[in-house]
């Protein structure tokens, strides 16, 4: 924000296809919650990262889905004709960062061992 970014949040789930993008130059988009592009609307991911390849944005994903078989499962939802045209830019763009360890979700569970 402070070089004069616009920021958006997103958390998939069942209303996001509703979601239409205000596409500007120079956005940041955080797509939260990211596991599958069978779950998630393949247009607006098309179209959030196009706009941050094509104008100087940048997009942070969180996911607990693995990137080779993500971007395999896009691969397929796009299909041949514009895979390698979409995925030669959109593969670009990522920098994969694994994060390990225990789930704080199993330490706050109401069954907690």
């Amino acid at each position: 924000m402070r070089r004069g970014y616009q920021p958006h949040f997103v958390q998939f789930g069942a209303n996001t296809r509703s979601y239409s993008p205000n596409l500007t130059p120079q956005q940041v988009w955080i797509l939260d919650d990211f596991n599958s592009p069978y779950g998630m609307d393949r247009d607006f991911f098309l179209q959030v990262s196009l706009n941050a390849h094509n104008t100087g944005g940048r997009m942070f994903i969180t996911s607990n889905m693995d990137y080779d078989l993500f971007m395999n499962q896009l691969s397929t939802l796009i299909g041949d004709a514009n895979s390698k045209r979409y995925l030669d830019r959109i593969k670009g763009m990522f920098k994969v960062i694994n994060v390990l360890g225990e789930s704080n979700r199993r330490r706050t569970a109401w069954y907690a061992e």
